[in-house]
């Protein structure tokens, strides 16, 4: 009878979100994707030129005049991860269009329609992988965890601005945890290949998300690990990571790396940064977490009991060097949210996402243990 219960829930849990492609998303805006550099108008374009020429270059796509924009390459601002991604399901759905869609106005295809059915997949994805993990390691309170997951911000950008990158940096670090929780061997070349090429999907992604997600590679070492062949190997994949970055970052943006372009787009639009800045931002981390107005505690839950449960929990305590880099994970998550004092038009802590897989595993794992077994049985 239990059994039948939970495959109940499962069945209710994945019929509400498959409804959610029936969602009518031609009301969401019935104009336009805004104006050129937002978020949504950027990835957009990245997955038409994939879709329509089958090509990397946006010379011809589009003729628009914003300092934003690449001056030589005509490339949008923001990375092209996301983009080409989603890319597969654009072009499916845009089958069933009679005349291409327009570049700079989407709105009203089903081309548009597919790359919200991409957010969907790519979400599912995680949520999937998420579940091996729970599974393998027979952690329990899956579906309380999902929860968690679902009423946070990430179901805001999946929902409505689906042309966010955030479903697919949720599928890539998910992807990163079930490779560093499930994999024994982590220096195999095969599996550290496949970790590589999630890391470079995740740098041209989302590039805060990739460079703190580095830390987890140091995390997820156990102390005996720590020989200079492994060392060696790491940095010998790491380097092929670098190259193919930056020849991406070559063709896109006439840069060594995407990091640079973005950073010059953001003085571009007055975003600063400065010692100053972050200095008179961290006494307000207690209002980061408990605002009334967005704080973390009430629009990514799992985020915040996923360090509640690190505090408790203490990682690994015979691993210095583990615990070090550790912090460096959770801190590279957080400064991006301090210098950036909350600019975002909807929901800040969108920048927190890439956490939600790893913490949403601390708090598995906080709640495996005997004393919460016996408080939740």
């Amino acid at each position: 009878m239990k059994i039948q219960k939970i495959n109940l829930y499962k069945f209710l849990f994945i019929f509400f979100l498959v409804s959610l492609l029936f969602k009518p998303i031609w009301t969401f805006n019935n104009q336009d994707l805004g104006k050129p550099g937002n978020d949504d108008l950027s990835h957009w374009l990245h997955a038409a030129t994939l879709v329509y020429d089958f090509d990397l270059n946006y010379d011809q796509d589009y003729k628009i005049e914003t300092e934003v924009f690449h001056q030589l390459t005509n490339v949008p601002p923001h990375p092209p991860g996301a983009g080409y991604l989603s890319s597969p399901f654009v072009k499916v759905f845009s089958l069933f269009d009679r005349t291409e869609a327009t570049r700079m106005n989407p709105v009203g295809s089903y081309a548009y329609l597919g790359f919200f059915a991409a957010s969907l997949f790519y979400f599912l994805a995680g949520l999937y992988l998420l579940s091996r993990i729970f599974i393998n390691k027979s952690y329990k309170y899956q579906s309380l965890i999902f929860f968690a997951i679902l009423v946070g911000t990430l179901t805001h950008y999946l929902t409505t601005r689906f042309l966010m990158a955030h479903a697919v940096e949720f599928f890539l670090c998910s992807a990163l945890c079930f490779k560093f929780e499930n994999n024994y061997n982590k220096f195999q070349q095969k599996d550290l290949s496949i970790i590589f090429i999630i890391y470079l999907l995740l740098s041209i992604t989302r590039p805060s998300t990739f460079i703190y997600s580095l830390c987890l590679i140091v995390v997820y070492m156990e102390k005996e690990k720590f020989l200079l062949k492994n060392i060696f190997k790491l940095s010998c994949n790491f380097m092929v990571l670098v190259l193919f970055h930056f020849l991406i970052s070559k063709k896109l943006y006439n840069t060594f790396s995407i990091f640079g372009n973005y950073s010059e787009t953001l003085n571009n639009q007055s975003y600063e940064f400065s010692f100053d800045i972050l200095a008179n931002n961290l006494p307000k981390l207690f209002n980061l977490f408990f605002s009334a107005s967005l704080g973390i505690i009430w629009t990514i839950p799992v985020v915040f009991f996923g360090l509640l449960s690190l505090l408790v929990f203490k990682g690994n305590k015979n691993n210095l060097i583990s615990s070090i880099f550790l912090f460096l994970y959770i801190f590279g998550a957080l400064i991006v949210l301090m210098i950036w004092e909350g600019r975002d038009v909807a929901f800040g802590q969108r920048l927190l996402i890439g956490l939600i897989p790893f913490c949403s595993l601390q708090i598995s794992k906080l709640l495996d243990l005997k004393y919460f077994r016996n408080i939740f049985t």
